[in-house]
């Protein structure tokens, strides 16, 4: 086999050279060892980026695309070196060889790669760290440094810019809903920041971080919560990074749905009221308005801690009276979908693609298999075109829009 010759792939600085070079024992050898590595970064990298442990950024992307192609030209070697072929695979195989590259090839591929010690666990078996309230000073020493391209906004009524990762600490600044802050690094529970020519410590759970260079966009979803629609729907949010706001009917939260309300607030969802029993709240007296938001806010408190942030009317009815008991901002649409009455999982997809833009709210309904079906197309086409998904909230926060008790906020 020494005067035998191969087209291998050769990757310097990402780009692709085609040269010829003689195949020896070790060719091969070295090809599946490489087939072996090049998986196990390929899947380190994805797992980082699903982990959020790396930033997504051009270079992260660019790089774990590099390992992909670096990969499939080992995998081209090894192809090639079976087949003792002396021109391009594409040129064809003779029968009793493919059964060998189509059989035993990707099996021993994959037997390789399930026994190398050093490929990262599969993402249910890595280690999920548990943060615990630090004192100030440990908080001190696990800060890790943001982005550049990464800004802060206040999601909270009002917050403050302490001297110190404490709040016995001296407040150097009061920041009210929506005001910027520059972030410099961030722990579990602090983020050190620039703001009004200061610079302290604000908490981590008032901000929201987004990046300055992407669209934002908010997906909604209403009449849930449902044990299979929303349970998916969380499901893709988790997979991707993304979050989204749940407007849930009180009298569907019970104790085979209370779990998803917890696993939402956990994944930075935000949870919103939808009324108990979807009623026409203007056609009501106002003791029963009242009723129907406050029963409904019972059932969320007792599984998040708190009361839910927004709310959204039934039918997106709102008049005076409904605005005065709410005491919290009404959230309406600007892409109406219509997935309730059309239920066609690929009219959704192209309906959502079609109309999508920067500080949109999109409204579906977690309740429908058609739009469950859709979302993790949806999520993905999304972040492809270099939208974050975020909550209602965080929308108005980071596009710093008038959002208050009573306020009507329907988005872009």
């Amino acid at each position: 086999m020494e005067g035998t010759t191969s087209h291998k792939l050769i990757y310097t600085g990402g780009n692709v050279l085609l040269q010829r070079v003689p195949i020896q024992t070790s060719t091969w050898t070295n090809a599946l060892v490489d087939i072996r590595r090049g998986m196990g970064r390929i899947q380190a990298g994805t797992r980082d980026i699903m982990a959020e442990q790396v930033p997504i950024d051009t270079c992260t992307l660019f790089n774990l695309l590099c390992d992909l192609r670096q990969w499939i030209g080992a995998l081209l070697e090894g192809i090639r070196w079976v087949c003792k072929a002396s021109v391009p695979v594409e040129n064809g195989l003779s029968e009793d060889r493919r059964w060998f590259l189509m059989v035993l090839l990707p099996l021993l591929c994959t037997v390789l790669v399930c026994v190398d010690r050093e490929m990262v666990p599969p993402p249910e078996q890595v280690p999920v760290q548990i943060e615990e309230k630090a004192s100030p000073a440990q908080e001190e020493t696990s800060f890790r440094m943001l982005p550049q391209n990464v800004l802060g906004a206040v999601k909270v009524t009002s917050t403050a810019e302490y001297a110190a990762a404490d709040r016995e600490s001296p407040q150097r600044l009061t920041l009210a809903f929506g005001n910027k802050v520059d972030p410099v690094d961030a722990s579990g529970e602090w983020v050190s920041v620039k703001a009004g020519g200061t610079e302290g410590f604000v908490p981590r759970a008032d901000l929201v971080l987004f990046h300055r260079d992407r669209k934002r966009i908010a997906l909604t979803f209403d009449d849930g919560p449902a044990v299979q629609g929303t349970k998916h729907v969380l499901d893709v949010f988790q997979k991707n990074g993304a979050r989204g706001t749940f407007f849930v009917i009180g009298s569907r939260i019970d104790g085979s749905t209370a779990h998803l309300l917890k696993r939402a607030s956990a994944l930075g969802c935000e949870i919103g009221n939808h009324s108990w029993d979807h009623a026409y709240l203007p056609g009501l007296k106002k003791k029963k308005i009242h009723k129907q938001l406050a029963d409904t806010d019972g059932r969320i408190r007792q599984l998040i801690g708190h009361n839910a942030t927004v709310i959204r009317p039934p039918y997106g009815a709102v008049d005076h009276r409904v605005k005065a008991i709410a005491g919290r901002p009404l959230i309406l649409w600007s892409i109406d979908t219509l997935d309730w009455k059309y239920r066609r999982t690929d009219r959704l997809i192209k309906y959502v693609r079609k109309h999508k833009r920067d500080g949109a709210v999109v409204l579906m309904h977690d309740i429908h298999p058609s739009t469950v079906r859709a979302v993790d197309a949806i999520v993905w086409d999304l972040q492809r075109s270099g939208y974050e998904l975020v909550t209602i909230t965080e929308l108005a926060a980071i596009r710093g829009e008038k959002f208050g008790p009573g306020t009507v906020y329907i988005g872009k």
